[in-house]
C-alpha cells in the first residue's frame, strides 16, 4: 500500500470520529491501586487532575456510596466497570468524561513530563496494555493531539472541594452560551437531573 493511501484511510476514519471537532476532550483514569484522576486536553493544553481516591462517592446505577477508587471494580463484577466509572465521576465532579482509560500498573509520574503521561496513556491504550473503551483511529487521533500539548501548558494538580472546575470548555465559557435541556418522556425530573 502506498503512503498516500494510508494517510487518506485514517484522515478519513479521524474526520469521523467525535474528537477532531470537539474542543475539550476529558478521560477518566483508574490503576490497580485505586488511583483515579481525570485527564483532559484542549488546544495545546493538558490537565492531569487527580481525584480523592478515598473519599465516599455516591455510585450511579443504585449502588449506593463506596471510595471512588473501588468504582471501577465495583462495576467490573458486570463487566461494567468502565461505564460504571463514567457515570459516577460525571454526576459526582461535574464533567462530562467521553472515555475510560484502566490499567494494572500506576504510572510513575515524577518520571514524565505532564504531557507524556497523557501521551502514554493513549498510546498504551491503542498497544492494549491499557483497557478502555475507545476505538483505535480514536485512540490514535487523540495521541497525535496530545503530543502537540504545550509543556508550560499542561499541569498536574489535585482535586480540592472548593476549586472552580478547571474541566470547562474555554470555548463555550468564552462564547456565554448555554444549553436547556427539556424532558419528553414520563419521568418526572429527569431534565433537571440531566442538566
Amino acid at each position: 500500500l502506498s503512503i498516500s493511501f494510508i494517510v487518506f484511510f485514517y484522515f478519513s476514519l479521524f474526520k469521523k470520529s467525535v474528537f477532531w471537532t470537539l474542543e475539550r476532550s476529558n478521560f477518566v483514569l483508574a490503576t490497580k491501586n485505586s488511583r483515579v484522576a481525570i485527564f483532559s486536553l484542549q488546544g495545546k493544553e493538558g490537565l492531569f487532575l487527580n481525584l480523592p481516591e478515598k473519599s465516599k462517592v455516591k455510585v450511579t446505577r443504585g449502588f449506593g456510596e463506596y471510595e471512588l477508587g473501588k468504582v471501577y471494580l465495583l462495576g467490573e463484577l458486570e463487566k461494567k466497570g468502565g461505564s460504571l466509572l463514567k457515570e459516577t465521576v460525571q454526576e459526582n465532579f461535574f464533567a462530562p468524561v467521553f472515555g475510560y482509560f484502566y490499567t494494572e500498573n500506576d504510572f510513575e509520574y515524577q518520571r514524565l513530563s505532564q504531557k507524556d503521561i497523557i501521551a502514554k496513556i493513549f498510546a498504551g491504550a491503542f498497544n492494549g496494555k491499557i483497557k478502555t473503551d475507545l476505538s483505535k483511529p480514536d485512540l490514535l487521533l487523540l495521541y497525535l493531539r496530545s503530543k502537540m500539548l504545550e509543556e508550560k501548558k499542561t499541569k498536574i494538580q489535585d482535586f480540592t472541594v472548593d476549586m472552580d472546575s478547571p474541566l470547562k470548555d474555554k470555548r463555550l465559557r468564552n462564547d456565554g452560551l448555554s444549553i436547556e435541556v427539556h424532558n419528553s418522556t414520563d419521568h418526572f425530573g429527569l431534565a433537571q437531573q440531566i442538566s
